[in-house]
């Protein structure tokens, strides 16, 4: 796997505060504001090992267009160097130089159109110590939906190393079914 964890998911929001508020006092999570690479600070919550970072709409972080949602996940990478060189064995684009990140890391863009469309940079590793909760311990998948699901798997899985925990069909979303599985 070219990044070691799930180091940050980053959601954008029309009003930062109603989420924020949402996931301390529903979820327990504590706030940390954090170095937004921009100059300010940014709201984020630990889950486990991942950082949450809420951002408000038309933050430098994440583009002055960006709708309210996530916007893009970053896996950390102890040597982004490397990380960056993994990426490029596996046949995917990366940006050349690094950009400023969360609590002053660098990161680096994956080329979306490389990853089924979906927003991914490398990081640097943030502090997760910082504001965990026994409230959540983790972030337990991240679900990915494409147009072209074989595609998605291929590069995903095959070329970056990511577990497929499973695979839902839009057959599966019109028909209500109770289903239960276990490990």
């Amino acid at each position: 796997m070219f990044g070691q964890t799930l180091a940050y998911v980053a959601l954008v929001a029309r009003d930062p505060v109603v989420p924020a508020a949402l996931l301390e006092r529903q979820l327990g999570l504590a706030r940390v504001d954090r170095d937004d690479g921009h100059g300010g600070k940014v709201a984020t919550f630990t889950a486990g090992e991942t950082v949450i970072a809420l951002f408000p709409v038309g933050h430098p972080f994440v583009g002055v267009d960006a709708p309210p949602g996530v916007h893009h996940i970053a896996f950390g990478a102890a040597d982004l160097n490397k990380g960056i060189a993994l990426v490029r064995d596996a046949g995917i684009a990366a940006a050349a130089h690094p950009k400023p990140g969360l609590g002053g890391r660098k990161r680096i863009a994956i080329e979306p159109t490389s990853l089924c469309g979906i927003r991914t940079w490398l990081t640097e590793p943030l502090d997760a110590s910082a504001g965990r909760s026994s409230a959540v311990e983790r972030i337990d998948h991240i679900g990915v939906a494409s147009g072209d699901n074989q595609a998605a798997v291929a590069v995903w899985s095959q070329q970056l190393g990511c577990v497929v925990e499973s695979q839902q069909t839009d057959m599966e979303m019109m028909i209500p079914v109770e289903s239960f599985t276990s490990d």
